[in-house]
């Protein structure tokens, strides 16, 4: 399509949009002649303000020394004319962005401006909810409107929120070509026709699992912005995908999430790593050092409290310089409550038994000290199943005549039986009910499902209350097949529901979200955590469930934001669904330890360090989690949960031995195991055992 075609088919024809043609210098040229020509030492890229600044009412203007700012060669190609512009200027709502913003929406704008002008990478790491979405088009319609810079931009973003950002494009920023790069192979075929038009599209969307695939591709143009959306997708610096992007041609990089530290602080190095904003992050040992050094100070080692001053002053520097972070209670007044429970919910006689004689199996006891890290992540998988729904584990039976083993003997029973009809007399009334015994197929009772399970049993009259006082429900879980199960159980009690998981078609994904929030009559949305707790809004909810909890307690943290966010209007009641006197208590205890890692690092912006002589045991027992290798090897299940979820539910041991405990396969990439493996055996052993021998006095 022409730029002309295009323009006379928005809504809105009041602004034209001139184009220019390319001139001899490009900054495509500054980045084949190397990452040395683009990069600047990070010590010259430190504004003089950092965001505090920026957010005060006195002086909301972006501070910066005072140049006369032309338009540099490299942008000239994108450049509409020279832009008269100041870095003491205020920096106004674009020409080309509909919709208002709000006032710290504003402030961030500025910001990510300041950061440009500056030439400095960045992290926009606001709250979920607070719309990073809206500051980032509001930065590129910055860009081309007081910069005169068209892109093109890429952004990554997660698969189910792909069509969300181009909808969200087309409301605020119509004047731009967005291409949604997503489809099969055939149809990215077709969308990259044109791809060597510099002039073809403004910005780009695709996802990380289409940009890895097709990393060739994208490799071989050159991005004026990449922006990564839930940048904690690139928390692994060993992953294939963190090494894959970080060759992508940009000239400028910011990074979006609302969790930058979900398990330690070398998920944050990662980030800072990715962004190469400076030497500082060149060495990950040094990177944790910056906050051991204040718990060794708290252990009692000799150590200089200024040098222990001058570590942490480092880190508060580099964080403030790069990063972003508003949280909902400071700017948005008026959001709504959030209210969290945690529901211990006994385990049925069934679940009670299949979990104590799993663990008394000689084969689960040799595992568990064969320190072999595939078999112990298969033990903890066993029992999580257990505590979800003991079908899970070992499903019920379904009695019949016909069943694969039937002896010959039964054969000719039914047969005699049968043949027995036409030699009777009309009084055959017995005979006619032995054979119907004999034939009939018996399925479980439907209310069993129910039964069986302690979590469905709370979540039923749960439901009912909520259905009773006009409230709407998120259910979320790890695993598919409680989806499947939640299905029948919502079935049984008449609840009309929306499910969306992992095979959820992208275009699909959008209509079911905004279905769920426009129809009241849908009461309950079930979603799997992975596919529906990023990127989506769903505040036609006030009650999110999480029916199991993850090991990253940020992963809970980002599905709850899906109800409590912007646009909400009545309190969010979170409520934590935890098997009693199971391995899942262990796990809560766990997230817990990794919460408050974040309210150290993250959460308390200022970063001062005499902060650390206030309450010292707390912050003891918090700086120690920087230390704790637990993190790392919590963060490593977490991974491979998400990627081998659905293989070790299909491989599980029932399917193997036919109900007699086999072991379920966990496959995946052991990469990165090497030289852990001893230690993340460890951590799960005493995680399983110290478990299940703490609550032995409670077992029957």
């Amino acid at each position: 399509m022409e730029v002309d075609e295009f323009e006379n088919s928005s809504p809105r024809k009041s602004i034209d949009i001139v184009y220019p043609q390319p001139s001899k210098i490009s900054w495509e040229d500054d980045l084949a002649a190397g990452p040395a020509d683009v990069d600047i030492p990070f010590h010259d890229l430190v504004p003089q303000s950092d965001h505090h600044s920026l957010a005060s009412d006195d002086d909301p203007v972006v501070r910066s020394k005072s140049v006369e700012l032309t338009v540099p060669d490299y942008l000239t190609p994108y450049a509409v004319a020279p832009v008269q512009w100041h870095p003491k200027q205020k920096v106004q709502k674009p020409l080309l962005l509909r919709g208002e913003l709000r006032e710290y929406q504003q402030h961030g704008l500025e910001w990510l401006a300041n950061l440009h002008t500056t030439n400095q990478n960045g992290i926009l790491a606001d709250e979920m909810g607070l719309g990073k979405t809206i500051q980032t088009i509001a930065l590129l319609a910055h860009l081309a409107c007081d910069r005169g810079i068209w892109g093109p931009h890429l952004i990554i973003v997660p698969t189910s929120v792909i069509l969300n950002w181009e909808m969200e494009f087309k409301k605020f920023l119509p004047g731009f070509k967005v291409l949604a790069y997503h489809g099969n192979t055939t149809k990215r075929r077709d969308l990259r026709k044109g791809w060597n038009d510099k002039y073809s599209f403004n910005v780009c969307i695709t996802s990380y699992a289409l940009a890895t695939r097709d990393v060739a591709i994208f490799k071989r143009r050159s991005w004026y912005y990449m922006i990564l959306d839930e940048a904690h997708m690139i928390k692994n610096f060993k992953s294939q995908r963190w090494n894959l992007l970080l060759m992508f041609k940009s000239f400028r990089r910011l990074l979006l999430t609302g969790t930058p530290l979900q398990n330690n602080l070398t998920e944050l190095w990662a980030l800072l790593q990715f962004l190469k904003a400076g030497s500082e992050f060149a060495s990950q040992k040094e990177f944790g050092d910056w906050f051991s050094s204040a718990c060794l100070y708290f252990s009692g080692v000799t150590i200089s409290k200024y040098y222990t001053q001058k570590r942490v002053e480092k880190l508060r520097k580099i964080l403030r310089s790069v990063m972003l972070r508003r949280l909902k209670s400071q700017v948005e007044k008026q959001l709504p409550k959030k209210h969290e429970h945690d529901v211990l919910c006994p385990l049925s006689k069934r679940q009670r038994f299949l979990y104590d004689e799993f663990m008394s199996r000689a084969q689960t006891q040799a595992e568990l000290q064969s320190g072999v890290y595939q078999k112990i992540a298969n033990i903890l998988m066993q029992l999580r199943k257990v505590c979800n729904h003991p079908d899970l584990f070992e499903v019920r039976p379904i009695v019949t005549s016909f069943a694969m083993s039937r002896s010959a003997i039964a054969d000719y029973e039914i047969k005699e039986l049968l043949g027995a009809i036409l030699r009777l007399p009309p009084d055959f009334d017995s005979s006619l009910h032995r054979a119907a015994v004999k034939l009939q197929i018996a399925f479980p009772d439907p209310f069993l499902l129910q039964f069986d399970c302690g979590k469905l049993q709370y979540l039923a009259d749960l439901l009912r209350e909520k259905k009773a006082g006009g409230h709407r429900v998120l259910i979320f879980t790890q695993m598919t097949r409680i989806l499947d199960i939640l299905e029948v159980f919502l079935n049984f009690h008449g609840y009309l529901y929306l499910r969306l998981d992992g095979a959820t078609k992208i275009e699909d994904r959008q209509y079911v979200t905004e279905r769920f929030n426009a129809d009241d009559r849908v009461f309950c949305f079930i979603a799997s955590s992975r596919s529906g707790g990023v990127g989506i809004n769903l505040t036609g909810a006030d009650t999110v469930v999480f029916y199991d909890s993850d090991f990253n307690p940020q992963m809970d943290r980002q599905c709850e934001d899906r109800a409590h966010r912007i646009g909400q209007i009545r309190d969010v009641h979170i409520y934590r669904f935890v098997s009693q006197h199971t391995v899942e208590e262990a796990m809560l205890r766990k997230a817990n330890q990794k919460r408050s890692l974040d309210s150290l690092v993250i959460q308390r912006g200022e970063y001062d360090w005499r902060r650390f002589l206030d309450n010292e045991q707390a912050v003891t027992a918090a700086l120690a989690e920087v230390e704790d290798r637990d993190d790392a090897h919590a963060a490593a299940v977490a991974m491979r949960e998400a990627n081998d979820m659905d293989d070790a539910d299909q491989a599980d041991f029932e399917d193997e031995k036919a109900g007699k405990g086999g072991e379920a396969a966990v496959h995946g990439d052991a990469e990165g195991d090497e030289g852990e493996g001893g230690s993340v055996s460890d951590y799960m052993i005493s995680l399983v055992v110290q478990d299940y021998e703490h609550f032995a006095e409670w077992r029957t």
